[in-house]
């Protein structure tokens, strides 16, 4: 029975390690179409031709959460607005000390969604 309860709670634990993402949409004075994930570009910092922010994003996640799951739901999310891209605007890390826990590492990603004009 114990080693089926370690292996159900060891599953559980795998699939929460994604981060947590929250997205808060600012232009909804317009509803565009889904794009696909795959085509959501991300930049590190703003680019240098006409584009219409449409939302905010943010991403977090432990130290068991890669840069490439942070940015691969950040886009799956910007996508689900009709984001064609992202741009990054802080990432942070920070210690969150729980109670009766060991500290752990909180990395923050934080991003605007943009579509191209």
């Amino acid at each position: 029975m114990w080693p089926k309860m370690f292996f159900l709670f060891s599953l559980i634990l795998l699939l929460r390690c994604g981060p947590k993402v929250s997205v808060i949409q600012t232009d909804e004075r317009s509803l565009y179409n889904p794009t696909a994930p795959s085509n959501v570009a991300i930049y590190f910092r703003e680019p240098d031709f006409p584009y219409t922010e449409i939302g905010t994003i943010e991403a977090e996640g432990g130290k068991f959460v890669s840069n490439e799951k942070t940015f691969q739901s950040i886009k799956k999310a910007a996508a689900k607005i009709g984001g064609d891209a992202v741009i990054i605007i802080d990432r942070s890390k920070d210690t969150d000390w729980g109670i009766g826990t060991d500290p752990r590492t909180i990395t923050t990603t934080r991003a605007i969604i943009i579509r191209f004009e």
